[in-house]
């Protein structure tokens, strides 16, 4: 984290909110300290990030009824950085101690705040490739079950148009008994097995 060079802090960390919206997750701390891996987003924490975007933690004793400087404690760190965009908390910057032990000027704050406003901004930007990649990922999917329906309905018409050709044909067809004489149902059976064999060239007649 580049803050932590320019300000001269012993560490810091980057968490990151999660899709979910109801943690920050950690992404990275600079120097590999045990951290909370998460940060619950608690509806009154939020509020105070959206409200301030920058926290120092209060010397002496820490307030329990301030959920920032409670965070503050939790995480033993000297200030919070709030990423928002459009009001909405994308993360937050924890730094620890300055090496030095000074407490952090308007000079540095106006740094951070500018610093955190880049990062916003390209988090944003990621934010945005990525829908866009799922949303093409979505269209091709959709492109190619079309595509594939339209293979099936052409089909489905090619097969249709053949047996409608067929049936065309033999009702066309002019059968004629010639001398076969007789109306009874087992005749008529027998003629119409005859009627829809005319059509064929086959010599074999298959039953089952």
């Amino acid at each position: 984290l580049s803050c932590r060079d320019v300000l001269r802090v012993t560490w810091a960390a980057f968490y990151l909110r999660d899709r979910t919206g109801a943690v920050f997750q950690l992404v990275n701390v600079s120097d590999g300290r045990q951290i909370e891996l998460q940060i619950a987003a608690r509806p009154e924490l939020t509020a105070l990030l959206k409200e301030e975007t920058t926290w120092q933690r209060e010397q002496g004793r820490w307030r329990e009824d301030s959920p920032i400087q409670n965070l503050l404690h939790v995480l033993k760190a000297d200030l919070i950085q709030t990423l928002t965009v459009e009001g909405d908390v994308l993360g937050l910057v924890a730094l620890g101690p300055r090496i030095d032990q000074s407490t952090f000027s308007a000079e540095d704050v106006t740094f951070l705040q500018a610093l955190s406003h880049v990062t916003t901004v390209a988090l944003q930007a990621a934010r945005i490739h990525q829908n866009l990649n799922a949303l093409n990922e979505e269209l091709q999917t959709k492109t190619e079950q079309l595509t594939s329906q339209q293979r099936q309905i052409t089909v489905l018409q090619t097969e249709l148009a053949q047996q409608q050709s067929i049936e065309a044909a033999v009702s066309s067809e002019v059968f004629h008994r010639g001398a076969i004489k007789g109306n009874s149902p087992a005749l008529r059976k027998i003629l119409e097995m005859a009627k829809k064999a005319a059509l064929s060239d086959a010599t074999i007649l298959i039953r089952g």
